[in-house]
C-alpha cells in the first residue's frame, strides 16, 4: 500500500525518460534543492484522462520560473512513445518510461480491475526528501485536477 511511505525517505529509482536518458530521483532531488517534488504514476500516454492530468500539471506547475514544486510524470509507455506523446502536449517536466515496473514497485502503485490496468497515484516528496502525502487516484477518473490540487495543498503545508 503506497501510503505506508508517509514519512519514509523517498524511494530512490532509475528508469528511463522519454528522452532515452537515465533518470534518477535522487540526482532530480538535489538538482531540485529548495523544492517540493510532485510524482504522478499514470496508466498510459495518449488516453483522455492521463492527458487531462499531465495538461493539467503542465498548466499549473511549469519547470521553469518561480514555482516551488518540480513535477514528474511516470507512464508504463516505451520511451519512443512517450517521446512523442510529450511533444505533442507540449510537456515541458520530466516523463518517465516505467516499463518494467521499476518505480511503480518502489512506491507501491498497484494495478487495478483485478491486476488487468496500471494504477493511478500521486505523491508528494517534501523539501526534505521524506514523502509528506499520496493520493490513491484509482477511482479519481473524472478529474484530473485532483492530483494538481493535491500537490498544492502537500506544496502550501511545505512552505
Amino acid at each position: 500500500m503506497s501510503k505506508s511511505l508517509i514519512g519514509k525517505p523517498a524511494p530512490d529509482f532509475t528508469i528511463k525518460a522519454s528522452d532515452g536518458s537515465d533518470f534518477t530521483l535522487s540526482t532530480f532531488l538535489q538538482e531540485k534543492a529548495g523544492k517540493g517534488v510532485g510524482i504522478f504514476f499514470f496508466p498510459k500516454a495518449g488516453t483522455s484522462v492521463c492527458d487531462a492530468e499531465a495538461c493539467s500539471f503542465e498548466k499549473s506547475y511549469p519547470v521553469v520560473g518561480d514555482t516551488n514544486v518540480a513535477v514528474v510524470g511516470i507512464s508504463y509507455n516505451p520511451v519512443d512513445e512517450l517521446a512523442t506523446w510529450k511533444e505533442k502536449n507540449k510537456i515541458s517536466y520530466p516523463i518517465l518510461s516505467d516499463v518494467d515496473r521499476k518505480a511503480r514497485d518502489a512506491y507501491k502503485v498497484s494495478k487495478v480491475l483485478m491486476g488487468v490496468a496500471e494504477g493511478r497515484a500521486t505523491f508528494y516528496i517534501g523539501k526534505d526528501g521524506i514523502v509528506k502525502g499520496v493520493l490513491d487516484g484509482h477511482l479519481v477518473f473524472t478529474s484530473s485536477q485532483k492530483h494538481v490540487d493535491f500537490v498544492t495543498k502537500e506544496a502550501a503545508k511545505d512552505a
